[in-house]
């Protein structure tokens, strides 16, 4: 049986409720992004919420690699990891398929699309919060 590296580190940090806590809150970043973007509002507060999502990758990866072989709800990591990297890939075919002069515009459907991802997720989080109530 394959063992996962972190097993032995001390991560209070990753505990079921605070990280399922987390993904309700970025669920809920994830659907303002989504009006934002769907109102073409330009803000730092747009660029603040693209790190902040940057960082729950970074931090999903880490909850799914500890807790993959445990009863733990790693659903939810796994719906925002496919999501991450659905969206970089759409985007990386976005920029190459933009010339220079153009300015990058997203589609509507790809907006919709993050926005029901945002509720989506916060839901996910919030019915598998339940569990641990």
């Amino acid at each position: 049986m394959r063992r996962s590296p972190f097993m032995y580190l001390n991560l209070s940090i990753l505990n079921p409720k605070i990280y399922l806590s987390g993904a309700m809150a970025i669920g809920g970043l994830q659907m303002i992004d989504g009006m934002l973007a769907w109102y073409a509002v330009q803000t730092n507060i747009a660029t603040a919420f693209s790190l902040l999502e940057l960082l729950w990758f970074l931090v999903s990866i880490l909850y799914f690699t500890a807790f993959w072989q445990r009863q733990q709800p790693n659903q939810v990591p796994s719906c925002y990891l496919i999501y991450y990297l659905g969206s970089w890939l759409y985007g990386s075919y976005l920029l190459a398929n933009t010339r220079d002069t153009e300015p990058l515009t997203l589609p509507s459907g790809y907006i919709l699309i993050a926005i029901v991802f945002g509720i989506f997720y916060s839901t996910l989080g919030y019915r598998h919060y339940q569990k641990y109530r």
